[in-house]
């Protein structure tokens, strides 16, 4: 429910300034060094702030999350986080939905040896155009079908790159965005990428409540998501 460079700008008092830079960034023009440079600048996030950030992520979830990945993983499927949002939060996340940190991608930040905030992985895919085409290219080795979510610019230049892009605009309605996919879930909770996700084999397969689960899910489509 949050952009984690946001929360730690409002922790540090340039909540503003740094909004405007991630509207920019997720709305319009998409992510560039420059820019993420210039957000951490204006934050100074400290070591112990992008620690606590795992935990602010984790009470500010999207509904039923993990109900999800629980059904995806019950099925076997692989499930990866490629964030351009800040190490060690988005991995320490992760790790509490249950994904493997050898599954999460983000971009690390440095500190000195009190903590303050150093510098960001210059080299990091994910603070430039395109950069999560690069991760998906190397999971794709592994993962030939490959279904990706995601809210914003850097997430929609997947969608040729992919089997079924899938836009989430819960939390952020974004018409831009929602304008350039397919399929687009509107609704708070991520329940109907289950149905967008699953063949009819591998819903039967599954046990009494996942099953119960899906079906709800499937009862959200006309309502929740738009579909061109």
């Amino acid at each position: 429910e949050i952009e984690g460079i946001d929360q730690l700008a409002l922790e540090n008092h340039v909540k503003e300034p740094v909004e405007q830079l991630t509207h920019e960034a997720m709305s319009t023009t998409g992510l560039n060094a420059d820019l993420y440079a210039q957000r951490l600048g204006l934050v100074q996030p400290s070591n112990k702030q992008t620690e606590h950030l795992a935990n602010t992520y984790f009470s500010h979830l999207s509904p039923d999350t993990q109900t999800v990945i629980n059904v995806l993983h019950a099925l076997n499927k692989a499930v990866y986080v490629i964030s351009a949002g800040n190490n060690p939060a988005v991995t320490l996340f992760a790790q509490k939905l249950k994904i493997n940190k050898q599954n999460t991608f983000a971009v690390d930040l440095f500190f000195d040896e009190d903590g303050n905030y150093n510098h960001f992985d210059h080299q990091s895919p994910m603070v430039n155009a395109f950069g999560k085409n690069k991760v998906l290219k190397e999971i794709q080795k592994k993962h030939p079908r490959v279904i990706h979510i995601g809210d914003g610019i850097n997430d929609i230049e997947t969608q040729d790159h992919v089997t079924r892009f899938i836009g989430y605009g819960g939390h952020f309605f974004r018409q831009s965005i929602a304008d350039q996919c397919s399929i687009y879930i509107k609704s708070k909770s991520l329940l109907p990428v289950l149905p967008l996700t699953l063949t009819q084999a591998e819903m039967v397969s599954l046990n009494t409540e996942h099953q119960e689960t899906v079906r709800r899910a499937t009862g959200m489509l006309n309502d929740h998501v738009l579909m061109s």
